[in-house]
């Protein structure tokens, strides 16, 4: 199910925590991805390095998945600089005040959305969610 905010302030709230959630997903996934690529190095060739077919193939899915998952974070956390931009933005607008506001988030695991009470403060011209 998708979630649409409805004011322009609840969206820029959402697009930052939905944005800082993907960004760490999608770094996690590459470490991940790294270190399975690094088990399957050491474990297939050893000193050796020589591996069958379906050892490289492993290797190489693996190594595809680093490079899709790197790029899939640089994405998301550029996104998520944009949307802490926003914010900051926001912050100056409103002095720095801060905002307390039920926000609609899609589910991690793929139930349905969870509303959470999020209070968005300012501090020293940053942007803080808590």
């Amino acid at each position: 199910m998708i979630v649409k905010p409805g004011s322009e302030v609840e969206k820029m709230i959402f697009d930052f925590i939905e944005q800082r959630q993907l960004s760490l997903h999608h770094h996690k996934k590459k470490s991940d991805a790294e270190k399975e690529y690094n088990k399957l190095l050491a474990n297939s060739g050893g000193e050796e390095k020589n591996f069958s077919l379906d050892q490289a193939d492993k290797i190489y899915k693996a190594y595809q998945e680093i490079l899709i998952n790197e790029e899939q974070s640089k994405l998301a956390e550029d996104k998520y600089n944009q949307s802490y931009e926003k914010l900051k933005d926001l912050g100056r607008i409103l002095f720095y005040a801060n905002i307390t506001a039920d926000i609609t988030m899609p589910s991690a695991n793929g139930g349905g959305p969870v509303a959470k009470q999020v209070m968005v403060s300012f501090p020293n011209g940053e942007v803080f969610i808590a």
